[in-house]
């Protein structure tokens, strides 16, 4: 990268505001974000911790992170949060968004294309997403994912009840071992495992077929990893 190129980056990337939380064991956590990264991640102890990282014009984005009681809000606004201004507004820049958080965090987690992951949370988690990239890992907590066109990634440590929903976007899930799942595809012209295309509904139990794992698509495919 040229340097005139490399001071630029930096110049437009602030430096990250943080806030931390005494929350308890189990707080509730509702993150929104444009675009950029979410990550959460558990961690011992009772505090849910926030980083924001913005780049691009700091005029345009607006960061609101609060608490009430055991409820942690953390959003990105381009322009003012109060009127939910679209994103496509913003003429350049993001922002990213890193938690550190009790294990059995409560998670509700908002993105038009910012990629989301979470790690080893084991309270239940409600995702949607436009078009970003979703990564779930290490779970044990109930599921719930709606993803348009982002891909979805679940490798449970121990599978809970789990719902995905899809237009366009394909879903993997890698089962821990040994497995101990019920997986229904149900699809108007995706795939299971690359094979043949899928016109309605099918599923396959993995073990005693304990958990039940939902995957709903138009043309998504689906990879079960066991």
């Amino acid at each position: 990268m040229p340097l005139a190129t490399l001071a630029l980056a930096f110049a437009l990337a602030t430096a990250p505001q943080t806030w931390s939380f005494d929350t308890g064991s189990s707080p509730k956590v509702i993150v929104s974000d444009i675009a950029g990264l979410i990550s959460v991640k558990a961690v011992p102890g009772h505090t849910v911790d926030v980083e924001a990282l913005q780049t691009g014009q700091p005029s345009e984005w607006v960061i609101e992170v609060k608490s009430q009681g055991n409820v942690v809000h953390a959003r990105a606004c381009c322009g003012s949060c109060e009127h939910e201004a679209s994103g496509h507004s913003c003429r350049s820049g993001a922002v990213e968004f890193r938690l550190k958080v009790p294990a059995s965090s409560d998670l509700e987690i908002e993105s038009v294309s910012a990629p989301i992951e979470t790690v080893e949370i084991s309270g239940p988690q409600r995702i949607h997403s436009v078009s970003g990239r979703i990564g779930l890992a290490g779970q044990s907590g109930s599921i719930e994912v709606e993803s348009v066109s982002g891909e979805v990634s679940l490798s449970p440590r121990s599978p809970d009840r789990t719902r995905v929903r899809t237009v366009s976007g394909d879903v993997e899930v890698a089962l821990p071992s040994p497995a101990d799942a019920q997986v229904r595809l149900t699809t108007v012209s995706g795939k299971w495992n690359g094979q043949r295309e899928i016109r309605g509904s099918t599923e396959h139990s993995y073990g005693k077929g304990t958990a039940r794992i939902d995957v709903n698509t138009v043309s998504g495919g689906l990879d079960v990893k066991s």
